[in-house]
């Protein structure tokens, strides 16, 4: 019995380091590309539409409504990509399939095949249409994970990670309850990691130019091959 309980417990620590990890890829991603976007395509966002949404209102307060469309066509392809998400989703769960596995490789197909064609066939292609694809599959992202455990999470948005951080801090020096460290330090994670991928992005961007955005797409894939060995191993498990 006392074997069970251990082997139970080294599984479940190892699943959760697992899930942890594919978590920090998916954030540092989405600061990657974001950082990418706003450096190099004028201050545009690919996944932060909150942004984008100052920036429109702020063009039409400037009575710069050419300008305003460079922001609207990023949220319209990300509303886009959320119902894509939401019906592609749909239709692999009627099939029986593990839809995340399928929805991370359309990621990579997608952010891969603009990153492509944009650099060779398609240079003259819309920086907001460019921006636009980007934001198509980057809310596929949005809502491939959200939850650690009991604690939920933002992949592309960081305002209600940086929210919780706070909330955790403050309770754990109030009440001195070291259940809140867990929280904190969860959410300190996401936050670093999405500070770093933007930091990375601005780099690599001066050497690589759109080029750089392949480093989504190998991102992207460490997080497929770990989703796929992990899930696997619970199958594994659930079989014995």
């Amino acid at each position: 019995m006392g074997i069970s309980i251990f082997c139970y417990n080294y599984a479940m620590e190892i699943n959760f380091k697992k899930k942890l990890f594919i978590i920090l890829l998916l954030v540092f991603n989405a600061g990657f590309v974001d950082g990418y976007a706003f450096f190099y395509c004028d201050q545009r966002f690919a996944d932060m539409m909150t942004g984008n949404m100052i920036q429109a209102g702020i063009c039409f307060v400037q009575w710069d409504f050419s300008r305003i469309w460079d922001f609207l066509i990023p949220i319209l392809f990300f509303t886009l990509g959320v119902m894509f998400r939401s019906a592609f989703s749909y239709w692999l769960i009627l099939r029986r399939k593990f839809d995340i596995l399928y929805l991370i490789l359309a990621q990579i197909v997608g952010i891969a095949s603009i990153t492509v064609l944009y650099n060779t066939v398609l240079s003259h292609l819309s920086v907001s249409v460019f921006v636009g694809l980007l934001s198509f599959f980057m809310a596929i992202q949005d809502t491939t994970f959200s939850k650690m455990g009991d604690l939920s999470y933002g992949s592309v948005l960081s305002t209600a990670n940086l929210k919780r951080f706070a909330t955790g801090l403050t309770q754990l020096i109030i009440t001195g309850d070291r259940k809140y460290w867990r929280s904190v330090w969860f959410f300190g994670l996401l936050i670093v990691s999405l500070f770093i991928g933007v930091i990375l992005s601005g780099f690599l961007g001066q050497v690589f130019r759109s080029w750089t955005l392949l480093g989504s797409v190998i991102l992207l894939l460490l997080v497929y091959l770990t989703t796929r060995f992990w899930t696997e191993d619970i199958e594994n498990k659930n079989n014995l």
